[in-house]
């Protein structure tokens, strides 16, 4: 098999082209990283909020049980 040798010329370009990879790569890591981190942000504060309307419904819900109880009673 023969070997197959580059002149200097392209492997400067093949190493341009590798870094520029690298750099491109490590820029969109970065970005996701940061969309990830806000979605995350994002999620918590969404958790937040549905665990506030639970314990408010919650206590509609305890108010309508009561009044039911409240209204059946027969009176005596």
């Amino acid at each position: 098999m023969p070997c197959i040798s580059f002149s200097s010329n392209h492997r400067q370009t093949m190493y341009k082209i590798i870094i520029s990879y690298i750099i491109a790569s490590a820029i969109a890591l970065g970005l996701l990283n940061q969309a990830v981190n806000k979605a995350q942000e994002d999620i918590e504060t969404l958790a937040g909020v549905l665990m506030h309307h639970s314990d408010t419904l919650e206590d509609h819900r305890g108010v309508l049980l009561q009044m039911i109880d409240d209204l059946t009673i027969t009176p005596m």
